[in-house]
């Protein structure tokens, strides 16, 4: 049986926006999932992720969920969101 780990990190970066993205940004926008969360969040849907997981589970593979993180369009994110 195959282990496929799945995650992301989704941002768009407009250097014209005033504010940097921080770690508030991810959490309050789109939101931060890990674990059997990510898993209930994204399954169903019509997203990346829920493909992802739909094609998993039909071939009988482990998934190992990681971390999603997803804010939306401002500037630069900074090193600790990134890090984070």
């Amino acid at each position: 049986m195959f282990r496929i780990g799945i995650g992301g990190f989704t941002h768009e970066t407009h250097t014209f926006c005033p504010a940097p993205t921080d770690v508030s940004d991810f959490e309050e926008q789109k939101g931060v999932r890990s674990g059997k969360g990510l898993l209930d969040y994204y399954r169903g849907t019509v997203s990346c992720t829920g493909g992802y997981i739909e094609v998993l589970e039909k071939a009988g593979a482990k998934i190992v969920p990681t971390c999603d993180a997803r804010a939306g369009v401002n500037n630069y994110v900074t090193k600790k969101a990134f890090d984070k």
